[in-house]
């Protein structure tokens, strides 16, 4: 320090023969900032070290508490059943969420490479009731056009749901084996049926493609409806809603030529 002290400050219009710079004065700076940038660095270094030391020691303890409050929260969320899509509805029954529809309601959505997941729309399931038996084929069926995909039973009512297309038979949902009545308490999610793998495009007059399934699905809900109860059907209290019970509207005769023009 004793050096910033004695160094003369020369202006640099000092003129000559008047005093000037002394001999030597420009190493004293270079030598005075060299210094300086040594100190610097070296305070940098040694404040660094400790806060970086101290970041380490603190963050530590935190994401071991993070992670202890975390993990469990991603067990719990992992076992929470997921649910359902929120799903519009046409005069109470669950329209498909941009599935594929087959002429005989029976929905379609491809899985990427695991082929395409089949399963019933909510119009069939609403018309037959409560299902109490599903009806699979195994793993490695191979199917061709108008074959059984599977059939959903309630009482001495039966559905055949037919392919519109050669397919083969990639896995099933064995839970409805003993579960049937998941097939209607979630139609579009857990109460998938079968996952296929088809031999060709998923095109063709008996499928409805996703942009126009909706559409489709509406006037058939329509059309059922007028064809099973040209009187105004029953609805909840808050009205325009058919009840659960729709199904006991359909007595034998009638439900045998529902089947035939709906579902077949």
């Amino acid at each position: 320090m004793r050096v910033i002290e004695a160094m003369p400050k020369f202006p640099s219009t000092t003129p000559a023969g008047q005093g000037g710079p002394q001999p030597g004065s420009s190493r004293a700076t270079r030598i005075l900032l060299s210094t300086l940038r040594v100190i610097g660095g070296t305070l940098l270094v040694l404040i660094s070290v400790p806060l970086i030391a101290l970041l380490v020691v603190v963050a530590r303890p935190l994401g071991v508490v993070l992670a202890l409050i975390a993990v469990p929260l991603l067990l719990l969320y992992g076992r929470r059943p997921h649910e359902d899509p929120v799903i519009e509805e046409h005069h109470g029954i669950r329209v498909p969420p941009r599935h594929l529809l087959t002429a005989a309601h029976a929905w379609l959505t491809p899985a990427a490479k695991h082929g395409v997941l089949v399963g019933a729309d909510d119009l069939l399931l609403r018309a037959l009731g409560p299902v109490e038996q599903v009806i699979l084929p195994k793993s490695g069926t191979k199917l061709t056009p108008g074959d059984v995909l599977f059939s959903l039973r309630r009482g001495d009512r039966q559905v055949d749901v037919r392919v519109p297309f050669a397919a083969e038979v990639l896995g099933r949902n064995e839970v409805l084996l003993t579960k049937p009545g998941m097939v209607g308490t979630s139609p579009y999610l857990h109460g998938w049926v079968l996952r296929v793998w088809p031999s060709a495009r998923l095109e063709g007059p008996d499928i409805r493609s996703a942009e126009e399934a909706s559409g489709w699905f509406r006037q058939q809900v329509d059309r059922l409806l007028a064809r099973v109860a040209p009187a105004p059907v029953p609805a909840m209290p808050d009205g325009g809603v058919i009840s659960p019970d729709f199904h006991e509207l359909i007595d034998a005769p009638t439900w045998q030529a529902v089947r035939d023009e709906f579902f077949s």
